[in-house]
C-alpha cells in the first residue's frame, strides 16, 4: 500500500488553513508524500461519489471534514465506504468526533481517557431524570459548536432545564404545539401524543472544574506539540475566543498529559483543549482530530518534543501543510 489520495471539497481545498474558508498548501503535501515514495492522486469527494468509488482500493485516503454539517454528513456517507477496502486517515472514528461532543465521549471511554466527569442526552426529558444526581454547578454545551458557542454553566437544576430547553427549542418545538392545539380545539386531544418531548436535541453535561484562571490548546503533530496559553474572559468561565492567548512555556503535566492521549488515539494529529486544577490535576475539556483551528501552531515560534525522556523545547518556526504532511508520512511508518 504506497498509494495516497488527497481528496479535496468542493472549491478544490483541504481545510482548514488560517480560517475556515481557506485550505493547506496541497503541492507542499503531494511533493512530501512523493519524496517519501508514495504515489500521490488528487481527487475530490464530488468525484468519487460520482465515480466509481470500487475502483479505489488498498491506499490511504488523506482528507478532511466540514463546518457544514449538512456537507459533513455527505463526507461521512463517502468515508464510511472507502473505509471498507482503504485506510482513512485520519481513521472514520475522528469524522465521527468532528463537531460533536456526544460522539466524543463515547470515543473517550472506548480509549480509556478518563478526564472530566460528562453524561450525554438526546432530550430535555432524559435530561430532566438525571438533574438530581449532578453536582452542581455544571457545564451544559450542545453537541456541536466551537469558541464556546453554546457553552453555558448552570448552578442549579432548574437553570439547568430551563438552559436545556432553550437550546433544544427549534422549528419541531413549535410544529408539535401546533399540532397540540388544534387536537386541543378539536376536543380529540391523545393522551400519548402529549407525551412526546418536543425538545430534542443532544446534550452534553460536563464536570465543572471551579476557580480557572486559564485552559491551554495544544495542537500535536507527530511528535511536536504546540501550546497555547488562553486566559478566562471577563467575568466569565471560558477561554475559548477570548483573546487573552500568551506563548509561554507550558506545565509539563499539561506536555504529558496531552502526549498520552494522543498515543491512546492512535492518530497523526490531534487538537486538545487541556485545563489544570490548583493540585496539578489536567483535564481534558474537547478535542478534535481532523479540520482543526490551526492558530496555534501558524503563530507560534516554538514547540515541544520529548528527547530522553525530558520535554524540550525547539525555537523554530512552523509551516502548516508541511507539518500536516510530516505528521501523516511518520503515522503511516509508526
Amino acid at each position: 500500500m504506497k498509494k495516497i489520495y488527497i481528496i479535496t471539497d468542493y472549491r478544490g481545498l483541504y481545510r482548514q488553513g488560517i480560517s475556515r474558508c481557506r485550505g493547506i498548501n496541497i503541492n507542499v503535501i503531494k511533493e512530501i508524500f512523493a519524496k517519501n515514495g508514495y504515489e500521490v492522486a488528487l481527487t475530490s469527494y464530488s468525484e468519487i461519489i460520482n465515480g466509481d468509488i470500487n475502483k479505489i482500493q488498498n491506499a490511504y485516503i488523506f482528507y478532511t471534514s466540514s463546518e457544514s454539517l449538512e456537507y459533513k454528513e455527505y463526507i461521512k456517507d463517502i468515508m464510511y465506504e472507502l473505509g471498507k477496502r482503504n485506510r482513512l486517515i485520519p481513521g472514520y472514528d475522528m469524522l465521527m468526533c468532528h463537531e460533536d461532543k456526544c460522539y466524543q465521549e463515547i470515543y473517550k471511554k472506548s480509549r480509556g481517557i478518563t478526564s472530566l466527569e460528562a453524561e450525554c442526552f438526546g432530550s430535555v426529558s432524559e435530561l430532566r431524570q438525571r438533574s438530581d444526581t449532578f453536582t452542581y454547578p455544571v457545564i451544559l454545551k450542545k453537541y456541536s459548536g466551537a469558541g464556546s458557542i453554546s457553552v453555558y454553566k448552570a448552578d442549579n437544576k432548574k437553570q439547568l432545564l430551563k438552559i436545556a430547553r432553550k437550546m433544544n427549542r427549534n422549528s419541531e418545538y413549535y410544529l408539535y404545539y401546533a399540532r397540540l392545539l388544534v387536537k386541543c380545539l378539536k376536543k380529540n386531544l391523545d393522551s400519548e401524543y402529549t407525551k412526546d418531548d418536543p425538545y430534542l436535541g443532544r446534550i452534553l453535561v460536563q464536570e465543572f472544574v471551579p476557580d480557572l484562571q486559564n485552559d491551554w490548546k495544544v495542537l500535536i503533530f507527530g511528535k511536536k506539540v504546540y501550546c497555547l496559553y488562553r486566559g478566562i474572559r471577563d467575568n466569565d468561565f471560558r477561554a475559548s475566543g477570548s483573546g487573552k492567548f500568551k506563548y509561554v512555556k507550558p506545565p509539563v503535566q499539561i506536555l504529558d498529559f496531552a502526549m498520552a492521549v494522543f498515543e491512546k488515539m492512535q492518530v497523526p494529529f490531534l487538537s486538545l483543549d487541556l485545563c489544570m486544577n490548583d493540585k496539578k490535576q489536567v483535564y481534558l475539556i474537547e478535542f478534535q482530530g481532523l479540520h482543526f483551528g490551526p492558530y496555534t501552531l501558524i503563530h507560534s515560534q516554538q514547540y515541544y518534543v520529548k528527547e530522553d525522556n525530558k520535554w524540550i523545547e525547539k525555537i523554530e518556526k512552523s509551516d502548516l501543510s508541511r507539518e500536516y504532511a510530516n505528521a501523516v508520512v511518520e503515522y503511516i511508518e509508526r
